[in-house]
């Protein structure tokens, strides 16, 4: 996977077929930021760092994409979609779209847009036709509802799924997110069982989020070769992406931006 580094220091993921694209996009390590170690030096997390570090990070990344304004999109386990249309938009208080886990920016240029993430999918979404860009926080509660949800109102904005390019940040993979087999039993509902894999020696069972994800895709009818995973898995590179999964609250987080041009 592509992996960038810029005059400053940083270093970020990026989609070749969405810089190809023309989406001006990224996940950025703990390189190059002004955090403490414990929380990752690009940490965006402010309940576990000084705001002013906070700051600086975005500001990093702001001067890197050549972004007017760095908006942060809130994360709160809503099952539901916002469409931003202008940089005034009334749903951006205070730099932050409350209330919701995915946005589609219809032809705002140069304003970024952002996830702060440490486990689960930032999913990017593009139809470089009309310019119109989605970023969706598949979590828990509706990675099997929430994309298909945005693509459908994507639709209702002109878009064709055909013309889709979608790609998966950075997440936590199979390989580390595995939890005791028989409390997974008791917490998951039926639909995950295809996404489970179980160890049978050491009792464990794996969650596969990432194919869960995909076949979400599919399903809407996005174009398998449309499609483009970053393969990398944060709790793997633990020290230069945070994990939940790995450290708890403590965790920092790292931002997964979108901006068009």
């Amino acid at each position: 996977m592509p992996i960038g580094r810029t005059v400053s220091g940083l270093m970020y993921w990026y989609s070749k077929m969405l810089y190809n694209a023309g989406l001006v996009h990224g996940s950025y390590f703990n390189v190059g930021g002004v955090s403490p170690k414990e929380v990752g030096s690009m940490n965006v997390l402010e309940r576990v760092d000084k705001p002013e570090n906070v700051a600086a990070n975005l500001d990093l990344i702001r001067s890197h994409i050549g972004a007017y304004q760095m908006i942060r999109v809130g994360l709160v386990g809503e099952d539901k979609t916002v469409v931003i249309t202008d940089r005034d938009s009334p749903l951006i208080i205070g730099g932050v779209i409350a209330e919701t886990d995915s946005v589609i920016v219809d032809n705002v240029d140069h304003e970024a847009f952002f996830h702060a993430v440490a486990d689960f999918i930032s999913l990017i979404l593009y139809e470089p036709r009309l310019k119109i860009a989605a970023l969706v926080h598949c979590t828990w509660r509706h990675i099997n509802t929430l994309p298909q949800r945005t693509i459908t109102e994507m639709l209702s904005l002109g878009c064709e799924v055909k013309n889709l390019c979608a790609a998966f940040a950075p997440s936590i993979g199979p390989c580390c997110y595995h939890f005791p087999t028989k409390e997974v039993e008791q917490h998951t509902d039926p639909f995950w069982q295809p996404y489970l894999i179980e160890d049978l020696l050491n009792g464990q069972t794996a969650i596969d989020i990432r194919k869960l994800s995909l076949d979400s895709l599919l399903c809407a009818g996005v174009p398998f070769n449309n499609i483009d995973h970053s393969r990398l898995c944060n709790a793997c590179l633990h020290g230069l992406l945070p994990s939940n999964y790995l450290d708890g609250e403590k965790a920092g987080r790292f931002a997964t931006v979108i901006m068009t041009i």
